[in-house]
């Protein structure tokens, strides 16, 4: 990353990033540029190969990749991610958080291998042993550690999704915890026509760039 530019990262949900996501990055990636931020959308899935994936090895990429980018823009970036990739940013503040200006977290997978693999025989996990082995190792919740906006929608339940307490705040080595939420959900940011829930973010509304998340 050589560019002296402003950073935004996002990461994209498990399998992704789908046409959803796509189209989100697109409207992202128009009103970024219009203010001078560069936006990045790597991939955890190496080649696109999904079971080729390795969320630490992943993480210490980016970590390197954006140690050179703090040094030569003197800036730190902005990390967003949705699902899977929301845990991942999570993991990553908690980590390396002098990296991190601020993170957006859209309903991020915390719990991860809890909800995905403990209770179940290993011949019924949808991902290679390995994979298992390096979530099982990752932070579960991890702490806050910089300035973060946690977006979820209403049916991310323990019983049907993630079951989030949506915060907004500063670290102070807070963790994310579960709570049952109500009835209704929307996609990504609240809103499936993907305008005014990420506008009410501050990341589609050029002006929100400059002044909030980025």
């Amino acid at each position: 990353m050589e560019s002296t530019r402003p950073s935004v990262v996002f990461l994209h949900g498990f399998g992704g990033p789908s046409k959803v996501e796509q189209a989100f990055l697109e409207r992202l990636r128009e009103n970024f540029e219009a203010v001078g931020v560069t936006l990045r959308a790597p991939t955890y899935h190496p080649g696109g190969h999904v079971a080729a994936t390795s969320l630490p090895s992943f993480l210490e990429e980016l970590a390197a990749e954006l140690e050179q980018h703090t040094q030569h823009a003197h800036a730190q970036s902005v990390l967003v991610g949705f699902s899977v990739g929301g845990y991942l940013v999570a993991n990553f503040q908690e980590r390396w958080p002098h990296l991190v200006k601020k993170a957006v977290l859209l309903a991020p997978a915390i719990d991860n291998f809890d909800r995905n693999f403990k209770d179940k025989l290993p011949e019924k996990w949808h991902m290679p042993v390995a994979y298992v082995k390096e979530l099982q190792g990752m932070s579960a919740r991890p702490a806050i550690k910089v300035p973060t906006m946690l977006v979820h929608g209403e049916l991310e339940t323990d019983q049907g999704g993630l079951g989030l307490v949506a915060h907004e705040g500063v670290g102070g080595g807070r963790g994310l915890h579960s709570l049952p939420l109500p009835q209704r959900s929307r996609a990504l940011a609240g809103d499936r026509g993907g305008g005014a829930g990420l506008q009410r973010l501050g990341l589609l509304d050029p002006r929100g760039v400059s002044q909030g998340v980025a």
